[in-house]
């Protein structure tokens, strides 16, 4: 599920069009999508349905749905979903033998019994990043349908392994005022210079 908000940054809309969606959303004069969870004045969407509506709207003539952001993206909200209930580490290991064996594995059979068909693959490498890791093969069903809608894009698995191994999804971050301050008097930082860590 996504808000109008975020369609329009995954869309590339600017402020104007998205308030414009908002609106006709509120009056139902274009056909858009039903809300699927309304909290406050929060209305959620299902990502499908917002793609299929762009491409039949008058929007479609000068939108074009990156196909791969929206993959991106839903890739990355089932792996903060499963990071959350099994951990980083895990979830890492786990996205990286799933994607070592999507195109080998049959579909049926990975979602049948995720971790038991990692556990029996023939392929060493997987075996040993899954061969310590407790999940509920329903909490793993979803991000294996996830990847097999994306196996026919790599580069978009590929981003989310590496962007999975940069980061903590879900979990923010930022180093504390004063240990900021201090590293950027030892480097003699100024105005217009970037520190990296």
């Amino acid at each position: 599920m996504i808000g109008v908000n975020e369609l329009a940054a995954l869309a590339g809309f600017d402020r104007s069009t998205a308030a414009q969606l908002r609106a006709e959303r509120k009056r139902d004069q274009t056909g858009f999508p039903q809300v699927v969870s309304e909290n406050g004045r929060s209305f959620l969407h299902r990502l499908e349905d917002l793609v299929i509506w762009i491409d039949h709207s008058r929007y479609q003539g000068f939108v074009a749905t990156q196909d791969d952001e929206v993959a991106v993206w839903r890739l990355d909200r089932r792996m903060r979903s499963l990071i959350e209930m099994i951990g980083v580490n895990a979830g890492r290991r786990l996205l990286a033998s799933l994607a070592l064996t999507i195109q080998n594995a049959s579909p049926k059979e990975l979602t049948a019994d995720p971790l038991g068909t990692l556990n029996r693959s023939n392929d060493e490498l997987v075996r040993d990043l899954t061969n310590d890791i407790s999940a509920d093969p329903e909490t793993v069903r979803p991000l294996i349908d996830e990847l097999l809608r994306a196996s026919t894009t790599p580069n978009v698995i590929d981003r989310s392994l590496v962007e999975t191994g940069s980061h903590q999804p879900g979990v923010p971050h930022r180093t504390a005022d004063a240990h900021a301050c201090l590293a950027a008097m030892l480097l003699d930082a100024s105005a217009g210079h970037s520190v990296y860590e």
